[in-house]
């Protein structure tokens, strides 16, 4: 009997029988982000939540799932909510000024120092004010973004030429290590080179990494890493400035020490605004008083009290000559604190007298203090001192901040130690001994003598201490105050004449030879002078060609001379002087001036580094403390990396810059 499959059987194996539902193309035109998948035709995906949808059991029932449910649904609201999908298909045009006007506001963070929060509000506040703006309808950047700009996109448009410079040019490293106010102690490095397209000298942010163990090594290990990782060349290196510390410039195990075994030729002079402070500082030591002491005991009593300050403000009133003024801050850090301190004493003398006066019969706390205070502002001596002070420290100011600019010196610096030189010396050396000895002779001088020296009627103490002890000669006369103090002047200006010939380089044979940039001096340079220079900084050039082109700017009549304002003007002018009868474009001074121009890069000072450490600190504030290092440096990279002020940032915004503003949130994000 043949065997058959009942008619229950063939039902169910028909039931069982199942065709999988397939992805369908109109799905996507009803269902907003639904697309065909990658993973094949049985699944759905959708790009709202980047997630694959299986359909192989339910089709199109499955997709209207997901899309009723509450997570999708939130997303295509906040999808509908981004203005920045929106620019995408507004057109090339208004994407490009939306994205300009995102990095406009990005520098204006940057330069004034604002928090990031602040761009929260002010994302919402731009279509506010613009409400018939296209550009303001598009605009989104908010903290997140704003950050990203300045790290993913500023900061390398700042870094980006300051590398390529380094890598092809001569260039000078100027660093200083942080103090320990910050959390993290930094370790800033500038550079300075010559920039071609603002035809001077400039000086550029490059790094400032961790570096809270400052050793020789450790901070030079950061030095070299710095260098290494951007691939700038060690035999471009030049020069080297930083303060005195001997951890920095130490003949041995220190900073200065290790570049020199990579660069056997870097020059390094030190900082003169540092060592002008040290003689400075060495001077006062020889006075009798402290006056530093006094301008801090009189700022900290009031520093912390508005009841103090009211009533002094009340006995300054009763002054009528003298202008209602606030007592400033000395500060021994800071070069140029002391001469205004001073000078504003000087002013509130009279005042701060009958308050501190007042004070010792009613004062409660402080008393130690107050006595002390009053004590040395009843004193005929403290005043007097502080009169010569205000006097004396006005040439070492001067050269203090003259050095301070970033523009080229040292073509003019043996010059101007000279000149600082024989102006303390005059006050009380006599002059005709002076006039008998040269620049070059004048740190050999025999200041120490008492032969050479003027009598006490002729010292030189400034106008207005003369007055005051004619003012005070009853009380002094007679004494032996006046003679003490006269001593004393004499010891001052022996100790700073003493440091200034041990720290200044008056017998520096390269900085005589870097006289060459003076063009005051071109009669006064010799061929061994630069041939000496040439072999030490730039031995790759042609000297024939530097000295032959030498020859004829020597003989060049003073009237074809281009005026100028500083050194790095000059040779920038003299670079344009066409060769007579030369071939169009032709130099007549090209070598020449670009020897002379690599010259310029020499540092004199570090100036720049602490002005670095100024601004970081208006930067990492207890305010914004949460700053990673990293953020902290885009933001120094692209403040003192560009010249141009917020408002002008259109002009430096390229191309280039904007397509990488465009992907700087997502890379950024992606990190």
């Amino acid at each position: 009997m043949a065997s058959s499959s009942s008619p229950a059987s063939t039902s169910l194996a028909k039931k069982r029988h199942h065709t999988d539902s397939k992805f369908q193309p109109e799905w996507s035109k009803r269902y907003q982000g639904i697309k065909r998948s990658k993973k094949g035709s049985t699944y759905a995906f959708c790009s709202v939540c980047s997630v694959d949808i299986s359909i192989a059991g339910g089709g199109v029932h499955q997709v209207k799932r997901h899309c009723n449910n509450v997570k999708h649904s939130n997303r295509v609201m906040d999808l509908s909510n981004q203005q920045v999908i929106t620019a995408a298909f507004a057109g090339p045009q208004l994407s490009k000024q939306v994205c300009h006007a995102e990095l406009c506001f990005a520098r204006f963070v940057v330069e004034h120092n604002l928090p990031f929060a602040v761009a929260d509000h002010f994302n919402a506040l731009v279509p506010a004010m613009f409400p018939d703006s296209k550009i303001a309808e598009q605009y989104a950047c908010a903290r997140t973004k704003t950050t990203a700009l300045i790290t993913h996109a500023l900061a390398p448009a700042g870094n980006k030429p300051v590398i390529d410079a380094l890598i092809q040019q001569p260039f000078t490293i100027l660093c200083d290590g942080g103090n320990d106010n910050f959390e993290k102690k930094y370790f800033g490095i500038m550079v300075r080179f010559w920039d071609e397209q603002l035809r001077k000298v400039v000086t550029r942010f490059l790094d400032a990494p961790v570096c809270n163990i400052a050793t020789g090594e450790t901070l030079f290990k950061a030095l070299a890493d710095t260098l290494e990782t951007r691939e700038i060349p060690w035999e471009n290196l030049i020069g080297f400035a930083s303060d005195s510390a001997s951890v920095m410039v130490g003949k041995r195990n220190s900073v200065l020490s290790r570049v020199i075994l990579k660069q056997p030729k870097v020059f390094s002079l030190g900082c003169l605004c540092h060592l002008a402070a040290l003689c400075a500082a060495a001077a006062l030591k020889k006075l009798p008083v402290s006056i530093d002491n006094l301008l801090v005991d009189i700022y900290y009593h009031f520093k912390h009290s508005s009841k103090r300050c009211q009533e002094f403000s009340d006995i300054l009133n009763d002054f009528n000559g003298i202008a209602p003024l606030r007592v400033l801050k000395h500060c021994s850090t800071r070069w140029l604190s002391l001469e205004r301190a001073v000078n504003r004493l000087i002013i509130l003398w009279p005042a701060l007298f009958a308050y501190f006066d007042r004070e010792t019969a009613t004062a409660r706390s402080d008393k130690e203090r107050v006595n002390r205070v009053a004590k040395a502002l009843g004193s005929i001596e403290v005043h007097l001192y502080c009169q010569f002070v205000s006097f004396a420290l006005k040439p070492l100011n001067s050269f203090n901040v003259a050095f301070q600019t970033s523009a080229s010196k040292l073509g003019t610096l043996q010059k101007d130690v000279c000149d600082l030189l024989r102006s303390f010396l005059s006050n009380f050396i006599q002059p005709q001994l002076l006039a008998l000895t040269s620049c070059d002779d004048i740190h050999k001088f025999d200041y120490e003598s008492s032969q050479n020296q003027l009598s006490d009627d002729e010292l030189g103490i400034g106008t207005s201490t003369r007055l005051f002890l004619i003012e005070k000669s009853d009380e002094l006369d007679g004494t032996h105050r006046k003679s003490s103090f006269f001593a004393c002047i004499r010891s001052f200006y022996t100790e700073c004449v003493r440091k200034m010939i041990s720290k200044f380089p008056f017998a520096d044979v390269t900085i005589k030879h870097l006289s060459v940039l003076d063009p005051r001096k071109r009669f006064d340079i010799f061929t061994a002078n630069i041939i000496r220079l040439h072999q030490r900084f730039l031995p790759s050039a042609d000297l024939d060609a530097i000295l032959m082109e030498f020859r004829d700017y020597q003989s060049l009549p003073d009237t074809q001379m281009p005026t100028y304002a500083t050194l790095d003007e000059f040779w920038a002018c003299m670079k344009d002087i066409p060769r007579p009868g030369g071939e169009m474009g032709e130099k007549r001074f090209g070598n020449l001036c670009a020897f002379c121009q690599t010259l310029l890069v020499l540092p004199h000072s570090t100036a720049d580094p602490e002005r670095l450490f100024s601004i970081m600190g208006k930067i990492d504030t207890s305010h914004r403390s949460s700053l990673l290092p990293s953020t902290i440096r885009s933001i120094l990279s692209a403040k003192m990396n560009q010249d141009q002020e917020c408002y002008k940032t259109c002009d430096i915004l390229t191309d280039n810059i904007l397509a990488q503003a465009k992907t700087a949130t997502m890379r950024a994000l992606s990190q």
